[in-house]
């Protein structure tokens, strides 16, 4: 027998034999491991495991037991192939849309600031890339020969693989109109305090990307010149949840827009206590506004607005009367949130305090990180002309807990594309997706607690 440096054929047989067996055994521990978690992984590591130890009982075994004295046949490689090809063919789909879907979330989901965005994204597609390929060929694995000559054979073969198609990639654009660049570009509104004038709606333009790449390179050099700072998720705050999916982006000078979804009143946020509120609908407050006649039919020489109005004080009044049910045997304080958005639009509202229900959810959603300090974030889409209030109570323990609740909300209105969006997405390529919308941001809020106590 031929021997290399003290190592028989028969040994490195051996070797292989026990690392097939090895392999057999972890993917039969894999599999038991996907049956009891209720895994639909396990039946490829079944395959994976039969296989294999059909290859060695059968294939590889033999040949170890005679000593390696027998010529080399290339039956033996096919029979090998034919035993691991089932559970291959049956990985393989599995691993290529595994890979697909990976690199379909990576590519839309954002990034943190650069240097770590990039890196994170990099190493999450070579982790996703790695577990497809070790699926896909799992068993082949201990069959292959690897001495010392083969593995720097095939070290050398994956570092000029490796080059040529990352000069291949350079070479192609990074962006193309079937592969886009995709940015969400929000014209944001709120209210700021003036020194003479009063409380005045003001304006900038959001831009943020849905990739590892900062938006501000996506954008018109003239544009970029123009940038005040950098976004931070709150800016995003009202496409909760979507917030996690945009990357780096930046704040661009604006101004309100000429004519705004919600026309001449701006958006509202009324959080008042549920007293206050029940107080008005006894005292006729909220009845003087005709609520004997239908509520959803145009009154005669009525119109669309004041039909809308009319229909929105009727909702009122019954929210008021539905809310204030067991009031009187709670011992919680409970607390009115009504958000006017004076348009059809998708809201999104932020409470903070010690809120220990809401009528949104028989139980309240868990917090993120077991923080009790988390806020509470809800979302309501409104597409028809009843939806231009949203109307939801929380309650807190008491009127201390209620004058320190805390609730802001959003609205989002898509579609609305103003001037002031379309001078940024006038200068952007061909290759550039934008999604855009008007947006309204209310101030913080806080309840009057002395407000029928005055």
């Amino acid at each position: 027998r031929r021997r290399t440096r003290g190592v028989t054929n028969v040994n490195v047989f051996d070797a292989r034999v026990e690392n097939a067996l090895g392999a057999a055994f972890v993917s039969a521990s894999l599999a038991a491991a996907c049956g009891v978690a209720r895994a639909a992984l396990g039946y490829l590591w079944v395959f994976w495991s039969l296989g294999v130890f059909l290859s060695v009982s059968l294939v590889v075994g033999n040949r170890a037991r005679a000593g390696d004295r027998e010529t080399k046949n290339p039956l033996r490689a096919w029979l090998t192939l034919c035993f691991l090809f089932p559970a291959s063919a049956l990985a393989s789909p599995v691993a290529y849309v595994t890979f697909s879907l990976i690199n379909e979330k990576v590519g839309i989901s954002g990034s943190e600031p650069w240097p770590l965005g990039l890196v994170v994204g990099d190493l999450t597609m070579g982790v996703a890339a790695g577990a497809c390929v070790a699926l896909a060929g799992f068993g082949a694995f201990p069959f292959v020969k690897c001495d010392r000559r083969t593995a720097r054979f095939i070290t050398f073969a994956v570092v000029v693989s490796w080059l040529l198609f990352a000069a291949l990639a350079m070479l192609r654009p990074t962006y193309a109109v079937a592969t886009p660049k995709r940015l969400g570009i929000l014209h944001q509104h709120f209210e700021r305090a003036g020194a003479d004038t009063g409380t005045r709606v003001d304006a900038e333009l959001l831009v943020g990307a849905f990739d590892a790449v900062p938006a501000a390179n996506a954008l018109a050099p003239l544009t970029r010149a123009t940038v005040v700072r950098p976004t931070a998720r709150e800016d995003f705050a009202s496409m909760h949840p979507v917030t996690q999916l945009l990357g780096e982006g930046v704040v661009l000078p604006s101004r309100a827009s000429a004519a705004p979804p919600w026309g001449n009143e701006t958006p509202k946020l009324e959080v008042r206590l549920m007293r206050d509120l029940v107080a008005d609908l006894k005292d006729g407050t909220l009845r003087d506004v005709s609520l004997s006649t239908r509520g959803d039919a145009l009154m005669d020489d009525e119109t669309d607005d004041a039909h809308i109005m009319r229909f929105a004080a009727a909702a009122d009044a019954a929210f008021a009367a539905e809310s204030s049910r067991g009031l009187s045997t709670s011992n919680s304080t409970r607390v009115s949130v009504v958000f006017r958005t004076r348009a059809p639009a998708w809201s999104c509202v932020r409470v903070r305090g010690d809120v220990t229900a809401w009528s949104l959810s028989p139980t309240l959603p868990a917090k993120p990180g077991k923080t009790e300090t988390a806020p509470l974030w809800a979302r309501h889409a409104g597409n028809g002309d009843a939806s231009v209030a949203w109307r939801f109570w929380v309650d807190v323990p008491d009127e201390r807990a209620a004058a320190a609740l805390e609730v802001q909300a959003w609205s989002l209105y898509p579609g609305k594309n103003s001037a002031q969006i379309r001078d940024v997405t006038d200068g952007l390529g061909p290759e550039i997706s934008a999604i855009a919308g008007t947006t309204f941001r209310t101030a913080p809020t806080r309840p009057n607690v002395q407000e029928h106590h005055a």
